[in-house]
């Protein structure tokens, strides 16, 4: 143990490549993020003018962030939450991203996000824990 972290600094870019590969790896095993709900078909029957209630009927709970605009670098296009009586909530899946807006506690409008490429999560991923560690 002595004998690598001796020879840290030499061989640095070297340790850092292949704890990436490592990490992009072990990233294509994690389980998937979805539980089948959050589909095209699913995003389809959601109408304007339906219930909050009724939308997480079909999607279940929703969440006020989505990692689909992490992943893009996107900044979020609806960003109030409970303001007003206007709310956007978003549903990440396996086959892509909804994001609903609510006023008043009912559907005013909804767009569907297809998911990112493999290679998109896999950067996103990396550089998040390259940054959590400082480099």
């Amino acid at each position: 143990m002595k004998r690598i972290l001796a020879n840290f600094g030499r061989f640095r870019y070297r340790y850092s490549a292949a704890i990436m590969v490592i990490a992009g790896g072990l990233y294509f095993l994690m389980p998937s993020h979805g539980d089948g709900k959050i589909t095209k078909a699913n995003f389809d029957t959601i109408k304007q003018g339906m219930t909050q209630a009724e939308v997480e009927d079909i999607l279940g709970p929703g969440a006020e962030r989505s990692e689909y605009f992490e992943i893009r670098g996107v900044a979020y296009g609806f960003i109030v939450t409970d303001a007003g009586g206007w709310r956007t909530l978003y549903w990440d899946g396996d086959e892509g991203t909804i994001c609903v807006l609510f006023v008043q506690g009912r559907v005013l409008t909804k767009y569907w996000y297809p998911e990112p490429s493999s290679w998109d999560r896999t950067k996103f991923h990396i550089k998040k824990w390259l940054k959590s560690i400082g480099l």
